[in-house]
């Protein structure tokens, strides 16, 4: 079960309860607690399982979802364009060879040459760790 808010500073806020019609009880304290209820939201989209995304309706409005997502379309280049696009605008430019990038979306194993192909050095190795424990994902940095 996956619940994502969203929230895009060009679009107005609308009623949450319409954003979230027929959302399960079982994310309503995710998305009308804090401190996504201080954030805001102009869309939410869920799924329960192997479905397909839900997302609340609201007849005449463009959520901005589709926008903002797309970059999650499973392909690694569509991500690396984006990615690229946004930092790039804001004078940082970004470096994520696409090989290491494809590794990644197949779930492979992690690994120290993988990441230092993304960033030249990491300061908190543990860090990592701990957040790749937290999600789930594999990991060998020896």
């Amino acid at each position: 079960m996956h619940i994502h808010n969203g929230f895009a500073h060009e679009y107005p806020q609308q009623e949450k309860q319409q954003l979230t019609k027929n959302l399960p009880s079982i994310f309503n304290e995710f998305i009308f607690g804090e401190p996504v209820k201080t954030i805001g939201t102009t869309f939410c989209i869920w799924t329960t399982g192997n479905e397909k995304w839900k997302t609340g309706q609201i007849e005449n409005y463009n959520d901005s979802s589709e926008e903002m997502l797309n970059i999650f379309d499973g392909n690694p280049q569509t991500y690396i364009d984006g990615a690229s696009e946004y930092y790039d605008e804001n004078g940082i430019g970004t470096g994520i060879p696409l090989e290491t990038l494809t590794e990644v979306y197949h779930g492979k194993t992690l690994t120290k040459k993988m990441v230092l192909s993304i960033v030249e050095e990491l300061e908190d190795w543990k860090q990592l760790e701990e957040d790749l424990n937290e999600i789930g994902y594999p990991y060998n940095f020896n």
